[in-house]
């Protein structure tokens, strides 16, 4: 479903964020945790990724399917 929009995970950040440094400010984490997603260096999404995520796009309804959703996209 989501798929159908973007391609990868990262091009669906890319509408957020150009970068993995300014997405990582929206987020207030660590830019290597989104490099390290995004590159499959991590086999998969982090908890603390996950939670930061839920918390700062909820306003915009993200909720816990549309983040399942994010997570079935290949990653780049």
């Amino acid at each position: 479903m989501l798929g159908q929009y973007y391609p990868t995970f990262q091009a669906w950040r890319k509408e957020l964020a150009p970068t993995h440094t300014a997405f990582a400010s929206m987020l207030r984490m660590n830019p290597a945790t989104i490099r390290d997603y995004e590159s499959g260096k991590l086999q998969t999404l982090p908890d603390s990724f996950a939670r930061q995520m839920l918390k700062a796009f909820e306003k915009h309804g993200f909720t816990p399917d549309y983040l399942a959703a994010l997570e079935a996209l290949p990653r780049a």
